[in-house]
């Protein structure tokens, strides 16, 4: 069997997927010094995650969604977390949202 016919389901534990994205970030950036932001409950300025990838800052907001109930993420969702980054310090280069919910061509 090849590793593309393989699935790996998510975490269904939000704090269990940001470690897994920390984890996959760090790897993707090779930057071993990339953290998580705070901790829950925190304000996080709309950042889970962040590290430093090619000469700038880089962060990654974690949504975590429970695959029984296949929820997926909002427009306006998206649009508030972006809101919210703009106010990280330091200044981020690049915004991701990574999500475990359903793919959805609208977002």
């Amino acid at each position: 069997m090849s590793a593309d016919s393989e699935r790996l389901l998510p975490p269904n534990d939000p704090v269990a997927f940001e470690s897994l994205c920390l984890d996959l970030w760090r790897e993707i950036w090779g930057d071993p010094g990339a953290q998580k932001n705070g901790r829950s409950g925190q304000e996080q300025a709309g950042v889970d995650v962040f590290g430093n990838h090619a000469g700038g800052w880089v962060g990654v907001q974690c949504k975590q969604r429970d695959g029984l109930l296949r929820s997926k993420l909002r427009v306006g969702e998206l649009e508030a977390e972006v809101a919210k980054a703009r106010s990280f310090t330091p200044p981020l280069h690049r915004f991701i949202v990574a999500t475990s919910g359903a793919r959805d061509a609208k977002v």
